[in-house]
């Protein structure tokens, strides 16, 4: 029976996780190969491995820690994806993003989808002074190096993913494929076993799933929030954080009109979008985020940055504010409460926009003929 190795290890958080999750699940529908899966410390606890027994095709292999831990667990991490590579001798690795801190003997296909590295154009990029920035710029060269030794194939989410990473690790653009992001099958079930919400004026709920980071702009939802108060709407903005991001930021704690979630796995996501009113996405940088599909077939107006990676994926799907302006943010979200058919039309072409996207089935098909 031919063996594949799929490569969690090095992943800690963000929508890489679900990414992960969707491939693990994928992995369920090829009887004929075994999938040995190594999980790191976050992905391990992100799975009910006693549910995935009764797919005999699958096998896993956990790391505790996490190379970029220390030296020591730098060089540890490095031994211990050696010996799994020895003892499953596999035809071919898969790792979902890298750098992935290991160059594998057999034929390797990584992800990836770090802006930053890409997108020294972005507004995000240029205001931070990122690239003035010694660590950052040696980080840089780093993951560059790191990239080129360890993987023989390239995926990615995007067309323009693509023709950046060519140029930036000047390899031919025959080593990358692009197989988009998309909703995982678990979440596109789960979507269809929740009840959609009404909108109400009463009390507007702005939903926005991610983890911090800086790029994600959460600094100007308290903004928005006091734009949307002074004109008298009342509104709810919803975020994800761990407790310890939420409480750092003084502006999101201390403005009464954020509430925040806490981390969510996975398999709550559906339920989240189902009773919230509109999906809001301030990042200004990204290749391509989960939560544009999802917001999408959970059929709920998207407000976002008026971004190229945004309306290369979103398209009529979205209603687009400028970055810069939590006044403008505020007017669109006001348009999309106070307008039923623009709401409406939101979700009609987000619906339609769905088939633009490689689906769970086709993403991880074209990722794994690379490695026959």
């Amino acid at each position: 029976m031919k063996k594949i190795i799929l490569n969690t290890s090095n992943l800690q958080k963000g929508g890489a996780l679900q990414v992960s999750m969707s491939f693990i699940n994928e992995c369920t529908k090829y009887p004929e190969i075994t999938f040995h899966i190594i999980l790191g410390r976050v992905t391990g606890n992100m799975i009910n491995q006693k549910e995935l027994e009764k797919y005999r095709n699958l096998k896993f292999h956990k790391i505790d820690f996490h190379p970029t831990d220390s030296i020591v667990s730098y060089l540890k991490f490095k031994m211990a994806l050696k010996r799994i590579e020895r003892e499953v001798r596999p035809s071919g690795v898969l790792t979902v993003f890298g750098p992935c801190y290991w160059k594998p003997v057999s034929r390797h296909v990584m992800g990836f989808a770090n802006g930053f590295l890409l997108y020294g154009d972005s507004p995000y990029v240029k205001s931070s002074a990122l690239n003035r920035d010694l660590k950052f710029v040696l980080k840089k060269q780093l993951h560059k190096f790191l990239l080129r030794k360890e993987a023989d194939y390239f995926w990615t989410e995007t067309q323009d993913a693509k023709l950046r990473l060519a140029r930036f690790l000047r390899i031919s653009n025959e080593r990358i494929i692009v197989a988009s992001n998309t909703c995982s099958n678990y979440f596109q079930n789960s979507v269809n076993s929740v009840s959609e919400s009404i909108f109400s004026k009463n009390k507007v709920k702005i939903l926005y799933i991610s983890s911090y980071y800086k790029h994600k702009n959460f600094a100007i939802i308290p903004l928005v929030y006091d734009k949307l108060l002074s004109k008298g709407y009342n509104c709810e903005f919803q975020v994800t954080l761990k407790p310890e991001d939420f409480e750092f930021n003084d502006g999101l704690k201390n403005c009464s009109g954020v509430f925040n979630l806490g981390p969510i796995m996975p398999s709550d996501c559906a339920r989240l979008y189902a009773v919230c009113d509109i999906v809001f996405v301030p990042s200004l940088l990204e290749i391509f985020t989960a939560v544009y599909p999802e917001a999408m077939i959970s059929k709920k107006p998207i407000v976002t940055s008026n971004l190229d990676f945004a309306v290369s994926v979103c398209g009529d799907a979205a209603l687009y504010y400028d970055f810069s302006s939590p006044e403008d943010a505020a007017t669109k979200i006001i348009d999309v409460i106070e307008n039923k058919k623009l709401r409406s039309t939101l979700v009609e072409n987000g619906l339609k926009r769905l088939s633009s996207f490689d689906n769970s089935e086709s993403r991880f098909y074209k990722i794994l003929q690379t490695l026959k």
